[in-house]
Parts: C-alpha cells; structure tokens; sequence
C-alpha cells in the first residue's frame, strides 16, 4: 500500500509527509546495511590475509587487492539489501509517530483510509493530523547512529587488516619459489615441444623410431605442462623419458654405419664408383644406394680389364666393411667374385642388395641421429632444470647409444688387432699389449698401428717362440749376463724350467737404460738347467726381462682406467678376462 493509492482519502498534507518519510527511511536503511556489510567484508579480509600467513596461496599485492575487494564487495551487498528492503506505509507512519511524538495520530489516519477503522470523526481526525505534519513537515529527522559494541567490532576489524596486510608474509617468499620452479618447468615444456618440432622436421626416418620419439616427446610435454610438478618431479620425469628412448637406440644400427666413410673413401678413388663415393661422403644414403644400383646395370657394358679393376676395386670395399656390417661385406664380396667369373646378372644381383643395405643402413642411422640428439636435448634440458637454470638445448651433446665409437678408455689388442665392443673397435691411444709377438701401439681411425719398437723400447717376453742362443741360467741362483749375436732354437725344460718366450716391446724401460745388465732370478729343483733366450749384439741391444716381472705392471695400469663410469661393465669384464687369461701364474686361464 502506497500514499498514492491512498491519496483520494487522506489529506494532500499526510500523503506528502509519508512519502517523503519513507525515502528519508530507506536512506537510513541503506546506510545501516552498508555498516553492516562492511563489518562482513572487514571480517573476510582478515580471515583472506590469515590463510595467506598459513599457506602459499597469494603475494602481499595480491592479499591487499583480495582485501579490498572483500571490503568493497560487502559494503555494497549492506547497502543494496538496506536500500531495497520492503518498507510498508505502516511502518512508516508508525516511525514518524516515534520519532515526532504525534501519539499514533498517523498510524490512525492510515487506518480510517483504507478502512480498517470506522470514526464519524474520521474526516475532524484527517484535517487535525494534516495541520500536525504540516508545523513538523521540515522538522529534521533522526538520523540512526550505530552502538557502541558496533564500533568497537568495526574498529577492531579495521586494526587487524592492517596488521596483516604491513606485517611481513614467510609465505611470500615460498611463493616466489614456486613460480620460480613454475617458470622453469614451463620453460622445460617449451623446450621439449622444440625438439618434438626438430624431429617431425627430419625426414627418413623409420616408422618405429618416428613413432617412439614422437608418443615420449608428446607425452612428456603435456606432464610438464601440466602444472602439478615441480623441478624435482620434472627431472625424473624427464630421466623417464631418456630411459624409454635409451631402449629404442640400436648400436647394431650405428656401429653398421660406422665405417660407411671408408666405403665412401674407396669408391672415391675409383673413377666408375666416385659418384656412388660422393653421395655416401655428403651422407645421402638413400642416393648412394641407388646410385649403386643404376651402376650395377651398366656392368654389362664394362670391358674385362675395367671388370677386373672393379672387381679389385669391389674386394678392397667388402674388406673396409667386414668388421662393422658383415652382410654388406659379403654381398661386396659376392659381386667381386662374380665379375671374376664373368656372371654379370650374379654381380648385378649383390650390387643391387647392397645398394638396398646401404639404404636401410642409411634409414637406420638417421633414426639413431635422430635419437641420440633428442636424447641429448632432453639431457641437457634436465641438467638446465636440475641446476636452477632456464633450460636450453644450444649446448646439448648428442648421446650415442652404448656400445658406439667414443667410449673412452685405452686399446686392449689380441693379436694386433683391438677388442671391439658390439663389433665396433675401441680407438685412442693406451698401453700397448700384445700376443704372438705383434706389438700394437694404439690405433688410427680404428686401424692398429704396429711395426718397429720405439728406440728406447724394453722388450717384454711373452709365452712363444723364441729365436737365438743365450747362456743357461742355474735352477735356484741369480743368473747374470748378456747377450750374444746368433740364431737358434732355445727350449726350457725340467721341473724348474720355464717356457721360451716372444718379445714384446713395452713403451717404459722396468730394467734400466738400454744395454744395462740385468739379473734375473732363476727356479730352482731341476736336474737339467732351463735355457732361455737372449737377443742382440753386446751392449747396444735393448735389454730384455722376463714376462712375469712387467705383468703386473701393464695390468695394473689397464685395470686401473676401469673406475671411469663411461666403460661399459661387460668391457670391464672382457678386461679382466683378458689380464685373467695371460697371467703367467694362471696357465689355465681360471678367473
């Protein structure tokens, strides 16, 4: 019910005040509803700034803004509810009966408007109430004032915010920490989507690695961009990954491809093979091998002296490849053997198989490629991580599977030849050590280099064959001498003999300068003194010791390279077989 509705019955003097009544109400309303609203707001920001302090949730700027808007927020919602609740014109009338002293005389006006009640006086009771609200019409109204328990909370609220909002958080600097660990994991993820693009990028390769490398690399990028791990979490999950790929990498593949230079330097130098010779050298296998073929259907067109150079030609290419890819080797070797034999549609047959091997070598190698240089990204991606550094792949180091070229460590040599791991042969520079009197001094580019002794050399005897004559040396006692010029067969024999022996050249000098005389101790307990042999011309002769006294030596200088954690463990072992084997106090071999 309104004063309009109401206006044909009350006096035009009522209905004014009341409405003018009711808008001084709501404005009172509105401002009791907005105290109370922010009291409300007030209470939030503090228990906002509490759970700041108890939990890395939120940076002082941000505490101050949630705040704020808490206060806002709820001083706003008060006065909205204050502004718009339901005010009747009872209540009113009723207010401006209080609050002006007129003893109900409006309340009672209402009444007899709308017909609540009936008075024969009602029209005396319109016109005496009208001329009241007139006199008191601009008399200011009572503005409400909050209770003191009111301000009292209000002031406490307001005291705590600020407290809480200038003291110093110890969450803010865990915060920090995490966006930190966020800002480096993210960078990881960007990282990783890098090189997943360098790998759709390349071409040839096969299905199975493609397939491999593309699932981790996008698997991993989405755990990394998931946001839920820290760098700890981010390392072993990107350890994960290397390990998943580490189990794709093939060193059969790559070892194969190894010494496909050597081929390409043969069929370089040969005037029929140089253009097959220039593909393999600018590493496009894929034209190599069928270069090879279209050469393998001109054979027929070659005369018999260019047949038998190509066939020479074809030998010294399968020689280049037997230690590392034996069937490409063979089919080399088939095609040799039949130009020999004039079977041109034989030859043409091997060349076309190994032009196919090439190309599968080849396809093989830039899947492995492609691997250890993901394998290096995402190493150096998870060093970068594990330092606390933005991560970065510009200093990533491909990682090549095991059982590869590279391995560091000295050449171990049987028989002159290095010990090949996973068919491929360890090279660099270590301690010579040789078996049936071929000295090998390292190796180049996987070849052995042997040959003469340095000058200043001291021969070390090994189990063989000895050439020369030299004096008996007496079972039990200390034997002394030189040696003489001569040629002959010396043999050891009795219980206190020991076998002849092959020198080997050892690269220091145990026994002294060259010349020097040695002793060397003798068995004892034989009826027939055992000989030995001796070599050289008096004093200029390099001296010789027995194999036995340098033994431990050159073991014990290998054995002690084998801490190095880039030796693979079977190595290792093939090491200690090695020593195991040749120990002089172990004829049998026994480990």
């Amino acid at each position: 019910m309104s004063a309009d509705s109401l206006a044909p019955v009350l006096p035009q003097a009522i209905s004014h005040f009341l409405r003018d009544t009711r808008r001084r109400l709501r404005l009172h309303a509105a401002l009791t509803g907005a105290g109370y609203g922010l009291a409300v707001g007030l209470a939030f920001s503090v228990a906002i700034c509490i759970i700041a302090r108890l939990r890395p949730l939120l940076l002082p700027d941000q505490v101050l803004t949630s705040a704020l808007a808490a206060v806002a927020i709820g001083t706003i919602l008060g006065l909205l509810v204050g502004a718009t609740r339901p005010l009747p014109l009872r209540v009113v009338a009723a207010r401006a009966d209080h609050d002006l002293g007129l003893r109900e005389r409006l309340s009672t006006a209402l009444e007899l408007a709308d017909g609540t009640a009936h008075s024969s006086l009602a029209g005396q009771h319109f016109r005496e109430t009208a001329a009241l609200v007139a006199g008191r019409r601009d008399t200011a109204a009572t503005w409400p004032r909050p209770s003191r328990d009111a301000t009292l909370v209000l002031a406490a609220l307001v005291a705590a915010l600020l407290a809480l909002l200038i003291l110093p958080n110890a969450q803010t600097t865990a915060i920090l920490r995490q966006q930190q660990n966020q800002q480096l994991v993210q960078a990881a993820a960007q990282q990783v989507a890098q090189v997943q693009a360098r790998v759709t990028a390349r071409g040839a390769l096969d299905p199975a690695t493609q397939q491999a490398l593309q699932q981790q690399l996008n698997q991993l990028q989405q755990d990394l961009l998931d946001g839920k791990i820290d760098p700890t979490a981010a390392v072993a999950r990107l350890a994960e990954a290397e390990a998943q790929l580490r189990r794709v990498q093939d060193p059969a593949a790559t070892n194969r491809g190894a010494a496909l230079p050597k081929l390409a330097d043969e069929f370089g130098t040969f005037g029929a093979t140089a253009p097959i010779g220039q593909k393999l050298q600018s590493q496009d296998y894929a034209g190599a091998g069928q270069a090879l073929k279209d050469f393998a259907s001109q054979l027929a067109a070659l005369d018999p002296a260019s047949r038998a150079a190509l066939a020479q030609k074809l030998r010294e290419a399968a020689a280049s490849q037997a230690a590392t890819d034996p069937q490409l080797a063979r089919q080399l070797q088939d095609a040799a053997d039949a130009l020999d034999r004039g079977d041109i549609a034989a030859a043409q047959a091997a060349l076309n198989a190994a032009g196919d091997q090439v190309t599968q070598t080849g396809q093989a190698l830039a899947g492995q490629a492609a691997l250890s240089g993901a394998l290096g990204d995402l190493n150096a991606i998870k060093r970068d991580v594990a330092n606390g550094v933005s991560p970065t792949t510009a200093n990533a180091t491909p990682q090549l599977p095991r059982g590869t070229p590279g391995i560091a460590g000295s050449p171990i040599a049987i028989g002159g030849s290095p010990v090949p791991y996973n068919g491929t042969p360890f090279t660099g520079n270590g301690t010579p050590i040789a078996l049936n009197g071929t000295p090998v001094y390292g190796s180049l580019n996987g070849t052995p280099i042997s040959g003469s002794p340095p000058p200043n050399a001291t021969p070390v005897i090994v189990p063989g064959q000895g050439q020369g004559q030299g004096q008996p040396i007496q079972g039990g006692q200390p034997g002394q001498g030189q040696g003489q010029p001569g040629q002959g067969q010396g043999q050891g024999s009795g219980p206190g003999g020991t076998a002849p022996y092959d020198p080997v050249y050892a690269p220091t000098l145990p026994g002294g300068a060259p010349g020097q005389r040695q002793t060397i101790p003798g068995q004892g307990g034989g009826d027939t003194p055992p000989t030995g042999t001796t070599q050289g011309a008096g004093a200029n002769t390099n001296p010789t010791v027995p194999y036995n006294q340098v033994y431990q030596q050159y073991r014990d200088q290998a054995l002690q390279g084998l801490d190095d954690p880039n030796i693979p463990p079977e190595l290792r072992e093939y090491i200690r077989q090695y020593f195991s084997n040749i120990d002089p106090n172990n004829p049998a071999g026994q480990p």
